[in-house]
């Protein structure tokens, strides 16, 4: 039995970034779903378009793969909801309820 070992390249890399931007607190919310390969991004998902979209010559096959899946654009879409607007409340609520360096007791004081 021989096995053939290929060395993987030095600086592969596949990341995965999730974004929100808060234009008006919850009132307008943009969810940003961004594809990176060896570090550059080639595939985004703007909820604001409502799609995937290529951002390098790499990413358009991928994109009209994705574009047709119609569980997947409502599942992306739905993420403004899920991922954005949870993650606001949770952020917001948390210098309130939990002052640095004061207990929860006295910041009620």
């Amino acid at each position: 039995m021989a096995f053939l070992l290929l060395p993987l390249a030095a600086h592969f890399l596949y990341q995965l970034k999730h974004e929100c931007r808060f234009l008006n607190r919850t009132q307008r919310m943009r969810f940003l779903d961004q594809y990176f390969y060896d570090r550059q991004e080639y595939v985004r998902f703007d909820s604001d378009l409502g799609k995937f979209v290529a951002v390098k010559e790499l990413g358009e096959a991928t994109v009209d793969y994705w574009n047709r899946d119609k569980q997947l654009l409502q599942l992306a879409k739905a993420q403004v909801d899920r991922f954005c607007r949870l993650a606001y409340e949770a952020l917001n609520d948390w210098p309130t309820r939990w002052p640095r360096g004061r207990s929860e007791q006295s910041a009620r004081e």
